[in-house]
């Protein structure tokens, strides 16, 4: 007759909780264009070796999405400048290079006037 540690487990109810949130102001519906792309080019601040760390699989998605990037129809949809920007920082993620893609990115806050309407 062997000791063994007993694990006791505290049964809790599961449940999520969700918050929803109305509001009348036109900027939640139309939210501001320089906060976006704030928002995108820090999202896009990518440390120099994440590319590298990416294993295979991943590496091979994002390649395959630069390319499908690369081949949209960027520029209609977001105007030939920040559109450009956009296939540049595809064209650099494809060649795994960090350095050109903080570049870009740190450009696109930049590029609000260059913006489409639609």
């Amino acid at each position: 007759n062997t000791l063994t540690p007993k694990t006791h487990f505290v049964r809790r109810p599961f449940s999520v909780s969700l918050a929803l949130t109305e509001s009348d102001s036109p900027k939640s519906l139309n939210p501001d264009p320089q906060t976006l792309l704030q928002d995108l080019a820090d999202s896009f601040d990518l440390p120099a070796d994440y590319f590298a760390k990416l294993p295979r699989d991943l590496r091979l998605d994002l390649n395959d999405a630069a390319f499908d990037l690369s081949n949209g129809p960027v520029l209609d949809e977001c105007g030939q400048e920040l559109g450009e920007t956009l296939l540049n920082l595809a064209r650099a993620w494809e060649l795994g290079d960090t350095s050109t893609s903080a570049a870009l990115a740190k450009k696109l806050p930049l590029l609000e006037s260059s913006l489409t309407g639609s």
